[in-house]
């Protein structure tokens, strides 16, 4: 009995951590191949048993409550960790050779894939990893390619569609350079003042989004550079040319020996998912698996690395008189 009690509650969180991930109870119930009354019936009895709300439900959004936040941040990993063990056991027998065509941008490529396709290498030498980076994102139809790797907003992928491989944090930062001649920003308002390094391949380009205790902030951005290329961007913002929004893994080499320096706390409101595309016919691909499953290990490691590594970091002290809208050094902006 207890058994299966605790298979019907399974069935319950992972109608629920569906729901977070998918952004609404409809678009869950099309992931899970379920009605939405029936996706709403399981995360409501999930409440039950919990005895407290998770999900605060609108007619046009959900949003999750604090215990609700917290439930699913021990949650999503346990899923996770299952999705892994399912792909473990599809290997199977079958014989790990043969060749895997992997597309990514120029600086994911460089900064995160090129050492873990290095280190899969080295403990499957029977498969060639062809590793393909270009500046902008090409999907799966041009070409033959068995994973495509991308970003996208978190909480906007399909799970059915992509598989999740770790969450990335952005930061705002800018040169000690750049920032004893123009001044350092205060508040995100104050961006409007300074050359912002913009990478064009975000929507909308000219606009970046702040999230500060529940409330969001858009700032309209100019400047002398706009790029589809994360790595120029960076190159800009460590010679001085201004202010980028760049994700941790590539700057916190930079901010730790002092050559950029981060504003607002750290974490801004960009922070996106990493994914792998795979198509249909390459999921159940014994040497596509076994790489998609390294490659989560290996990056969630990397990525928690550079993120305790920028979170160590200080914010710049202020000079007086720059603003009167003080944001705390330890608050977040996500």
């Amino acid at each position: 009995m207890r058994n299966n009690a605790a298979m019907r509650n399974l069935d319950d969180v992972l109608a629920f951590v569906s729901v977070v991930n998918c952004g609404s109870f409809t678009a869950a119930a099309r992931e899970l191949k379920l009605s939405p009354s029936v996706v709403s019936r399981r995360v409501s009895a999930l409440e039950q048993t919990l005895g407290v709300q998770l999900v605060r439900r609108t007619t046009r959004h959900i949003s999750l409550s604090n215990p609700g936040r917290e439930f699913f941040e021990r949650c999503n990993p346990a899923i996770h960790a299952l999705e892994d063990a399912q792909r473990a056991t599809m290997l199977g027998s079958d014989a790990m050779t043969g060749m895997i065509r992997v597309r990514s941008t120029l600086g994911l490529g460089q900064r995160l894939l090129a050492a873990a396709v290095g280190a899969f290498a080295r403990q499957h030498p029977g498969i060639c990893v062809e590793l393909d980076v270009n500046p902008a994102h090409r999907d799966l139809v041009e070409g033959e390619v068995d994973v495509v790797i991308s970003q996208m907003p978190i909480g906007q992928h399909s799970t059915r569609k992509a598989f999740l491989l770790a969450d990335m944090k952005y930061v705002l930062c800018a040169a000690p350079e750049y920032l004893e001649i123009a001044g350092t920003p205060r508040v995100p308002s104050e961006l409007a003042e300074h050359n912002c390094l913009i990478h064009e391949l975000e929507r909308p380009v000219s606009e970046w989004r702040f999230r500060c205790d529940g409330a969001e902030t858009r700032v309209r951005v100019r400047g002398g550079l706009i790029s589809n290329s994360g790595v120029a961007l960076h190159e800009a913002a460590v010679a001085g040319l201004g202010i980028a929004r760049l994700p941790n893994y590539a700057v916190s080499g930079d901010i730790a020996a002092g050559r950029l320096v981060r504003l607002f706390g750290g974490v801004i409101g960009l922070d996106r998912a990493l994914i792998a595309l795979v198509p249909q016919e390459k999921r159940r691909s014994t040497k596509v698996v076994a790489f998609l499953t390294f490659l989560r290990r290996f990056v969630q490691i990397e990525v928690g690395r550079h993120d305790e590594a920028v979170a160590a970091s200080l914010p710049p002290p202020v000079p007086a008189g720059r603003s009167t809208e003080p944001v705390p050094a330890d608050r977040e902006l996500i």
